[in-house]
């Protein structure tokens, strides 16, 4: 054996460099996309199956070809029609609508839908939530993000991976809840509203009507009306007047931050908004509060991080998020010393290390559920570029406490 291997040792030479180079050339199709099929084959999924009468599938159909000619949504493109829930045995009545305010949630096959199940009804605890492509929200950074708030009891929409199944039509799509007292009961809260600035200024541009166009975004935040959301259990009207007061007292900034909200959990959610890169939540027309009425303060939900890049920028000096100058968020110095002592927490390898331990085996399941639909995704790289961000932090918090810091006292 030896005397062979020592005869052709430049022809073993030649061929373990060739396999080296193949397996280099051809690993994702060789090793990876077998070993994620084989993954996805243990993947633990629900089924959510549709049925729409054809007549309004195919008034759903028409909506969505009038968005996609005019490159325009509008109202009326969001008009829910009845179908059925299949879930084993039974069958649930639901409504069943078009969403999303921009053109990628009507470009994919099938579009995101907005369902809401009738009769207290419900499908994985919920009762209203939206289905839509991986694209929308960049599927499993959200996910990450969300779990980093909701593992600290700040509240936060639950997403997952189902199979979709529409009049036979399946994909595998993100399911992500909706704004109700589902969300608060999960988190043990007690039933109170939710509630944003509206957000239909900011889509159509300031256009009020034919007579009344605002002309900047600050112009639009200050003037756009706050929204209540449709909460489907019964609330106090003076539970829903006091959380909107709140709101539009900061946003007029007659109170600080400190009167109106959990400063903790909002200092979190910022700090968290760094780590994951999720500033897209932290937008004014994105902002989501719940009002407590035990502690009396409103509480940030984590909603549309949609992170699509590494962190290069503290929130504070990201170009798009205007209202944090025009709400004088930072000049609430526990707002600002609770929010860098959250920095200094959430990058440290300690923190990142422990919540990735703890959600080690439901990540391992939703990176399966995710194979089914592609078998190239590498959730490690989405992993690895929360550590980055965190190395990120770490290399310049130190310039950013002293400049807040400055800025607070100067404000």
């Amino acid at each position: 054996m030896i005397r062979f291997l020592i005869k052709h040792q430049r022809v073993i030479l030649i061929i373990t460099i060739c396999v080296g180079i193949i397996l280099t050339l051809f690993r994702q199709d060789l090793l990876i996309k077998p070993y994620h099929y084989y993954r996805s084959l243990s993947a633990e999924i629900e089924t959510l199956e549709i049925v729409i009468p054809e007549q309004k599938f195919a008034l759903l159909d028409s909506l969505r070809s009038d968005v996609l000619n005019t490159s325009i949504v509008k109202q009326s493109h969001k008009r829910y029609v009845t179908a059925s829930l299949i879930r084993d045995t039974d069958t649930l009545k639901i409504k069943i609508r078009l969403k999303g305010d921009q053109l990628d949630h009507y470009q994919t096959n099938p579009p995101s839908y907005r369902i809401k199940i009738l009769k207290d009804k419900t499908f994985l605890g919920m009762n209203k939530f939206s289905v839509q492509s991986f694209a929308m929200r960049n599927f499993f950074t959200e996910w990450l993000y969300l779990n980093l708030l909701s593992q600290q009891d700040v509240l936060s929409l639950k997403m997952d991976v189902i199979r979709l199944v529409i009049n036979g039509s399946e994909a595998i799509y993100s399911f992500e809840e909706h704004f109700t007292y589902h969300l608060t009961d999960r988190f043990s809260r007690p039933r109170g509203p939710i509630i944003c600035i509206s957000e239909d200024l900011f889509w159509k541009n300031g256009h009020v009507n034919d007579s009344v166009t605002y002309h900047s975004e600050e112009e639009i935040y200050r003037r756009s009306p706050l929204k209540a959301f449709k909460y489907y259990a019964p609330l106090d009207s003076v539970l829903v007047k006091k959380a909107k007061n709140l709101l539009n007292d900061f946003r007029k900034n007659t109170k600080t931050a400190s009167e109106v909200f959990d400063i903790n959990r909002l200092a979190f959610h910022y700090a968290i908004s760094d780590l994951t890169n999720t500033h897209h939540a932290l937008r004014w027309h994105n902002n989501r509060f719940y009002y407590n009425s035990s502690s009396e303060k409103l509480e940030p939900i984590g909603f549309d991080g949609s992170c699509w890049g590494l962190l290069s920028a503290f929130a504070y000096d990201d170009e798009l998020l205007h209202s944090i100058k025009w709400s004088k968020l930072f000049s609430d110095k526990n707002f600002v010393l609770a929010y860098l002592d959250h920095l200094e927490r959430v990058s440290s390898d300690a923190f990142l290390q422990g919540f990735f331990a703890q959600k080690k085996n439901e990540i391992h399941n939703l990176e399966n559920k995710v194979y089914l639909e592609n078998l190239f995704f590498r959730g490690n790289q989405h992993i690895r570029s929360i550590y980055s961000n965190a190395e990120w932090i770490r290399d310049n918090l130190a310039g950013y406490r002293k400049r807040l810091l400055n800025v607070n006292e100067a404000e």
